[in-house]
């Protein structure tokens, strides 16, 4: 969604929510996480209550040049994979995110699964326990074309690896959609319920309620 289109969303889902009773329409953005856009985020968007929350993700990183690159378009090097870690780390411990999204996005430009991403997942697996974060596997990723590595094709998200890992951790996990068109809602026959159910992986829902003037989102139990 490009600037000028903010007031215009924000107003649309705001006329949607009032005319419509049999529903919850929530406002948020997925927003990249990036220290020099924090504080705007937290006046203008979560302190204004234009949305009722923000979720963020790690999709460019800003190299020593000092330009923005999207993360497929990295080299597999470890100086990349460590600056993602710390980046979506920091995200987390940021306090302004209701959860953070698709964390093993890394695997889309690393894409071998070795010690050091091992070491990388480790890092952000044990933060979002010890903040009490909610992590996101990925629905959208489900739908894009595999990637050739050494151990053979796989998806570039959600790592199976990855989400291995997440059972030593007390790490909440949310299946999210992720939708960028309305009929990838449905999440059936993408595999995505057997990727969670073959890992053991019950997913939260999410309890929506009122507090004065406030939407108020809190995590259900895992789902059956």
């Amino acid at each position: 969604m490009a600037y000028t289109q903010m007031d215009t969303y924000l107003q649309e889902c705001r006329t949607l929510g009032a005319s419509n009773n049999d529903m919850h329409i929530l406002c948020g953005f997925e927003c990249d996480y990036d220290a020099r856009y924090i504080q705007w985020y937290a006046e203008h968007l979560v302190d204004t209550k234009k949305v009722d929350y923000l979720c963020f993700g790690v999709h460019y990183l800003v190299g020593p040049d000092g330009k923005e690159t999207y993360i497929k378009n990295l080299p597999s090097q470890k100086q990349w994979l460590d600056l993602y870690t710390d980046t979506y780390v920091a995200g987390l411990k940021s306090g302004l995110f209701l959860f953070g999204v698709h964390p093993d996005l890394f695997g889309m430009f690393y894409k071998e699964w070795d010690k050091d991403a091992e070491y990388s997942a480790r890092r952000i697996l044990s933060c979002a326990a010890e903040f009490d974060m909610p992590l996101e596997i990925n629905g959208y990723g489900f739908r894009k074309p595999q990637i050739d590595t050494q151990s053979g094709k796989r998806l570039q998200y959600p790592l199976e690896n990855f989400w291995k890992l997440a059972s030593e951790y007390p790490v909440k996990v949310i299946l999210n959609s992720d939708a960028h068109r309305p009929q990838d809602l449905d999440l059936q026959n993408t595999g995505a319920f057997e990727f969670t159910s073959n890992l053991g992986i019950r997913p939260y829902g999410w309890n929506v309620g009122r507090n004065t003037d406030t939407t108020v989102l809190s995590l259900s139990q895992p789902l059956p």
